[in-house]
């Protein structure tokens, strides 16, 4: 999950920082779509750790949480997408895939917290 935060991270400071270089939507594109299948196989290691283990998933707020984090990893790059896509609605999606960006950014920073909390780094 970590790892797959950093990829979003890296998108996201991609897309605010180096818009000029002629290469950027490749790197923020491949980057956003990496943390997405990262994030996903790490909800599936979760899953499967928390079922092999006391098998009662969604019983802290980290988890609740970090499920809205993983359907935000979901949504972002589905609306990235469908702006190129849609043409006549591409402003509209553009601006939902930005603010849906950065409310995973947030979500997934603050449930990286929780997680450190929850196993008493934090």
């Amino acid at each position: 999950m970590v790892v797959g935060s950093l990829l979003v991270f890296t998108a996201l400071f991609v897309a605010a920082i180096l818009r000029r270089k002629r290469w950027w939507l490749l790197l923020h594109r491949s980057a956003g779509l990496a943390g997405t299948a990262v994030i996903l196989l790490g909800a599936v290691a979760a899953v499967a750790v928390i079922a092999s283990s006391t098998g009662r998933h969604l019983r802290v707020p980290h988890t609740w949480l970090g499920a809205v984090t993983i359907a935000t990893a979901l949504v972002v790059p589905v609306l990235g997408l469908l702006q190129f896509r849609i043409r006549t609605k591409a402003a509209t999606l553009r601006t939902f895939h930005r603010f849906c960006g950065r409310f995973l950014v947030a979500a997934a920073f603050a449930t990286l917290l929780l997680g450190l909390r929850l196993t008493g780094i934090l």
